[in-house]
């Protein structure tokens, strides 16, 4: 049997982990306004006329978001907390060849 306690203890471990994950790639993300990354994403797709509803589109909407981490960490000058600038271009580009290749399929 699992007690009450025990899933409420993994509960608030899991919280904590979470938290401390959503501190650190928030800095990565957004400016003072925590949402700031959503809206600009938002206002690039709408712009560009991405289309989520496509496989394509969805490839778009994760090459815009790594685009807007770069963008966003050398407006502010922050050294990344979580993965290197690095590996945000090398993100970039994986999701340029998978689109390429959805584009390919059809």
């Amino acid at each position: 049997m699992t007690r009450r306690s025990e899933i409420e203890d993994q509960s608030y471990d899991l919280y904590l982990r979470r938290m401390n994950l959503f501190q650190r790639k928030n800095e990565d993300y957004a400016d003072e306004d925590a949402l700031s990354n959503f809206k600009r994403v938002a206002a690039v797709c709408k712009i560009w006329g991405v289309d989520v509803s496509t496989p394509s589109g969805v490839a778009d909407l994760y090459i815009v978001m790594k685009f807007d981490r770069y963008f966003n960490l050398k407006r502010q000058g922050k050294t990344p907390e979580n993965e290197s600038v690095d590996d945000t271009f090398l993100d970039i580009c994986n999701y340029l060849d998978l689109n390429r290749a959805i584009l390919m399929e059809v």
